[in-house]
């Protein structure tokens, strides 16, 4: 009889475990972040220059992470941004044109746009 009341209970605590992290706990507050709404990220020019170096030495998990960690975006997300800096550095190399005034590769509309 006592076994079967140790699993209910268990799982009880930790709801109640569950919840209370949730609550406690620190959000993240990125330095630049993803706005949902509008679907926007706006990253200052040095920090897209690093996290292009860092694809370019072929460490595109690091740059996914650095998205990740500067705009709080998720992970999908963060590789649609790496992705879309990915395409305008080939843009800008292979017509010339300037990434900031240059338009954003079309994708679905679940995909972020970058503000320089």
């Amino acid at each position: 009889m006592l076994a079967r009341l140790i699993p209910p209970i268990l799982k009880a605590v930790l709801a109640l475990l569950e919840i209370a992290f949730a609550l406690t706990r620190e959000k993240p507050n990125p330095p630049f972040p993803y706005d949902q709404s509008t679907r926007t990220i706006t990253l200052p020019k040095t920090q897209e220059q690093e996290i292009l170096g860092l694809a370019t030495t072929g460490k595109k998990a690091e740059a996914v992470k650095k998205v990740t960690k500067l705009t709080g975006a998720g992970l999908r997300v963060s590789q649609d941004i790496f992705d879309q800096l990915g395409d305008l550095q080939n843009q800008e190399f292979s017509h010339g044109l300037n990434p900031v005034t240059s338009q954003l590769p079309k994708r679905a509309l679940t995909n972020p746009k970058i503000l320089i």
